[in-house]
């Protein structure tokens, strides 16, 4: 898979991110709409992109469908024994330790992973993606609100955190996808359809976002260069070196290297705003991340071919 064809389809994601920049300049996007599109996106239109994509899935085996939501469960927790020592050896400041967290604990495997997997490894790869992702939005929107919401600690929990419209959906979506049910085409196309805003909505906030820092702060610390590398390059290469010997499904295990190696999460710039959190960190590490993320996506092409 060449950079040719990988480059244009993230390419868009920028023009887009680009789109909220000037409309945040020409005064048409605002902190306030900036929060209020983010409670849109969180409640209303993520839940129906979740249960859309479930309903829609293809038939597998179960065993394949376990497979990869088992080893999407253990590729978090293995980020989240990483994420609780890391900004201790990073030194990073107090009241930023649980946006780091975040940060290195959720990749955008939705918004970019899906077009990305598609593109690399074929449509028919796009349904074992959407099971790698089903634990990402059951505990983007419990453990990684908690990051955000927590402050200096980045450990604030509240069982509310369990009851929120994604995180059900996250789970109805779980048992769609194990269960042999036709739904109705009428209920899958308005999921479908309200969950198309999703994407351009979350990348118009974080462009948003951008438009209201100093463009100095674009490039960032060292210490996100350090969450870059582990974010974009690590993770992957570890993905690779682990399951590569021991799994034989070549789509699972392109889909786990692959959406292992994806920038930060776009969702982490509604989170702070809907929840409390430093915003300006967050849209740089996604900032910089997803222009990195430019060069790295196809090198994990190339090494998913070797």
């Amino acid at each position: 898979m060449s950079i040719a064809e990988v480059f244009p389809k993230i390419l868009v994601l920028f023009v887009i991110m680009a789109i909220g920049f000037i409309a945040n300049k020409c005064r048409v996007l605002n902190v306030e709409a900036n929060r209020m599109l983010s409670k849109l996106v969180i409640s209303v239109t993520l839940p129906a992109y979740v249960l859309g994509s479930a309903m829609d899935s293809p038939s597998a085996s179960a065993q394949s469908m376990l497979l990869t939501l088992g080893l999407s469960f253990a590729h978090y927790i293995f980020l989240f024994l990483v994420a609780a020592f890391l900004p201790k050896l990073l030194r990073i400041p107090q009241g930023q330790a649980g946006t780091y967290r975040f940060m290195f604990c959720f990749a955008n495997t939705g918004f970019i992973g899906f077009p990305v997997v598609s593109a690399i490894l074929g449509q028919e790869a796009v349904f074992t993606a959407t099971l790698f992702n089903l634990p990402f939005n059951l505990l983007c929107y419990t453990v990684g609100v908690g990051m955000v919401s927590g402050g200096a600690d980045g450990a604030k929990l509240s069982p509310r955190l369990f009851l929120t419209p994604t995180v059900l959906a996250s789970l109805a979506a779980v048992v769609i996808a194990l269960l042999p049910i036709s739904w109705p085409g009428m209920v899958v196309s308005t999921c479908q359809t309200l969950g198309a805003v999703t994407t351009p909505a979350a990348l118009l906030i974080i462009g948003s976002t951008i438009a209201g820092m100093p463009l100095k702060n674009l490039t960032g610390s060292p210490r996100l260069y350090v969450m870059a590398f582990f974010r974009l390059v690590f993770m992957p290469l570890l993905m690779w070196a682990v399951l590569r010997p021991v799994l034989s499904d070549p789509i699972i295990l392109g889909v786990s290297v692959l959406l292992a190696g994806m920038p930060v999460a776009t969702n982490g710039t509604m989170i702070c705003l809907s929840y409390g959190g430093d915003q300006d960190l967050m849209s740089q590490g996604t900032f910089l991340t997803t222009i990195l993320s430019l060069v790295t996506i196809p090198l994990m092409a190339l090494l998913l071919e070797l």
